[in-house]
């Protein structure tokens, strides 16, 4: 019976660790990223990276409150959750200092976000680029004209 128990335990925790939906967010991107030199509101890209959730927001989904007098992303807006969207997918995370990869993928389908930082001369901060490869096809490559790159917000 403890046998059965263990073995049932062990394979909840495999399959849990499998899917990978508890991946850890590296602490060094962890925040609000978005293209703040982008001048037409409907291409705003902004990413939100949190302990173990990444948002995408595309468009305007920016607000201001009254209260505080500052400015904040409205996270119900225009919003993707990557990891809602890609649930029934595994995930295999990869990171470095200056990297994050995340990979969904199933027996159908393998879609990789790849994030790198970068310093470059024309921002004070460092900056995000990022990249989206479907299948092996690149649809979104690494960019690092000025309106593409993304700076930290708050």
């Amino acid at each position: 019976m403890r046998r059965t128990i263990f073995l049932f335990l062990v394979g909840l925790f495999v399959s849990i660790v499998s899917f990978g939906q508890r991946v850890e967010i590296p602490m060094w991107i962890r925040g609000t990223w978005h293209n703040s030199a982008e001048s037409n509101t409907e291409n705003f890209e902004t990413f939100v990276f949190a302990t173990n959730k990444i948002y995408f927001i595309k468009g305007l989904s920016f607000i201001k409150s009254k209260k505080d007098n500052i400015t904040k992303v409205d996270l119900t807006k225009n919003r993707l959750d990557l990891f809602d969207k890609y649930k029934n997918y595994k995930t295999k995370p990869l990171f470095r200092d200056s990297l994050f990869q995340i990979n969904f993928y199933n027996s159908k389908e393998s879609v990789t976000y790849e994030f790198k930082l970068h310093d470059v001369d024309y921002f004070k901060q460092p900056v995000l680029s990022y990249s989206i490869t479907i299948n092996g096809k690149t649809i979104r490559e690494h960019l690092t004209s000025f309106q593409n790159l993304l700076t930290r917000s708050w």
